[in-house]
């Protein structure tokens, strides 16, 4: 290691760098706090404080205030995010059923697009796992799921 690497290294040891949290983080540090009965950070107190006054004297916006708007053409983070998780559960199913990439593709479909979960679907799949994401997935995302094979292997190809 040479002596700037050492100096720096002792330099980061001693002094830390905190990272400042993102807009999202802070924000769900402050419902964490508030739902807790906790005192809130000081920090995100400050950013929720600042987004406020902002509010109070005349700037509505309260997503750019607070610093969540998202760039043009680009979602919302909470938006990635649910889809992010939505896309989970189904490569968990996708995952789980036996056959070739489109033979589970399609069961995956299948399942997706069935009206009820649970019993109200002839061929039942009693795997728990499937069972849980399905549920999961229908509760939080309804009619916001792929219904055709193919989209489900995009879904799927989509972390490789």
């Amino acid at each position: 290691m040479s002596d700037n690497n050492r100096k720096l290294s002792i330099e980061q040891a001693w002094f830390p760098r905190r990272v400042k949290p993102s807009p999202m983080e802070t924000l769900r540090e402050v419902l964490s706090a508030l739902d807790e009965g906790r005192p809130v950070r000081q920090d995100a107190a400050a950013h929720l404080a600042a987004a406020l006054r902002r509010f109070l004297s005349g700037d509505h916006d309260i997503t750019a205030n607070l610093g969540l708007r998202s760039g043009k053409g680009k979602r919302a983070q909470p938006s990635m995010e649910r889809k992010a998780a939505r896309d989970a559960h189904i490569r968990s199913i996708y995952q789980q059923m036996p056959g070739t990439r489109t033979e589970r593709a399609k069961k995956t479909a299948a399942l997706l697009g069935s009206p009820g979960v649970g019993g109200a679907r002839t061929g039942e799949i009693t795997e728990g796992d499937v069972m849980a994401h399905l549920a999961e997935l229908h509760r939080e995302h309804g009619s916001n799921l792929p219904r055709s094979w193919p989209h489900i292997l995009r879904v799927v190809d989509a972390e490789r």
